[in-house]
């Protein structure tokens, strides 16, 4: 715990502004107590910083330690369930159907009492932790950094593949950056102005609103009439959901691909020129690449300044 609370300390004291609302964490009390020392909250006039469990860790804890599978799928769903009181009750049906005593005092020592911190109902009030509920994303950036700094590289081939692996992560944000403010659906059976309407929202949030309404409608179709809640989970029929771009945002799009295949290429091809040891070879490549792509840079910087 010392070692992840001095490493805490020492960010805190870099980025003395940082004061963080909410933590997403992996089910480690090491990190939790962590956090807790280095974040005191109200104890010390400051803003509660509250720790979140990762869904994946949860969940795969719960496949280890849950063998019966009806209460494992019941505390599943309790995870999802969009309230406390539904969320609980949900948690206490597990209990009711496991048979191995053992089991259910697990259940009730570990999760019964601190649903805050594993529900999905206490993050109902914020779109952005409804959308990020686990740590893939960084699992995935340190397992791709684990493989760069392998023992076979040397410091300076670990720290080019971790400036590459960076300009990946950084491409990547902007594609779903991309995806997420300009994208647009279409969907067959809704009006024209109501779709309009509809498009004017991010696209994951679009995608939510066309598939409501058109449940909505399948139910109305069914002679059932108007639900009394706007926001009812209803079984329908299926829909044909299209991307729809204009003609801009489709060459916007494939440019981005385009890029970042040759720039995939040449790296690929640098690492396998670099792996053979030929330092010669290496330097050579470097000074060809270079002189292949400085013209372009100089070319373009030069054109965007409005000079001919």
């Amino acid at each position: 715990m010392d070692t992840v609370a001095e490493a805490l300390t020492i960010i805190r004291n870099k980025c003395c502004c940082w004061s963080p609302r909410y933590i997403l964490s992996d089910q480690s009390n090491i990190e939790a107590k962590s956090i807790t020392k280095n974040f005191p909250s109200i104890v010390a006039d400051e803003q509660k910083c509250q720790v979140l469990l990762c869904v994946v860790h949860i969940m795969r804890t719960w496949m280890q330690r849950i063998h019966e599978k009806k209460p494992q799928d019941i505390i599943i769903m309790a995870m999802h369930k969009r309230t406390k009181i539904g969320c609980e009750s949900l948690i206490q049906d597990a209990i009711n159907h496991c048979s191995v005593p053992s089991v259910q005092n697990y259940i009730k020592r570990n999760y019964a009492k601190n649903t805050e911190k594993w529900g999905l109902w206490a993050c109902q009030h914020s779109p952005l932790l409804l959308q990020v509920t686990s740590m893939n994303s960084i699992e995935s950036f340190h397992s791709e950094l684990k493989k760069v700094t392998f023992s076979l590289y040397d410091l300076i081939g670990a720290v080019h593949g971790i400036v590459n692996i960076d300009c990946k992560k950084r491409s990547e944000a902007k594609s779903a950056s991309f995806d997420f403010r300009i994208k647009k659906v279409s969907a067959y059976g809704v009006d024209d102005d109501i779709l309009e309407e509809i498009q004017k929202f991010t696209f994951p949030f679009q995608q939510l609103i066309i598939k409501e309404a058109c449940a909505v409608m399948n139910h109305l179709e069914k002679g059932k009439g108007v639900p009394e809640s706007g926001f009812e989970v209803y079984e329908s029929r299926e829909l044909f959901i299209e991307y729809v771009q204009t003609e801009q945002q489709k060459g916007a799009e494939n440019h981005k691909i385009a890029v970042g295949e040759l720039t995939k290429r040449m790296r690929d091809r640098y690492w396998h020129v670099e792996e053979m040891g030929d330092a010669e070879r290496t330097q050579s490549f470097i000074s060809m690449l270079e002189a292949s792509v400085d013209p372009i840079i100089l070319r373009f910087d030069y054109n965007s300044n409005g000079k001919t």
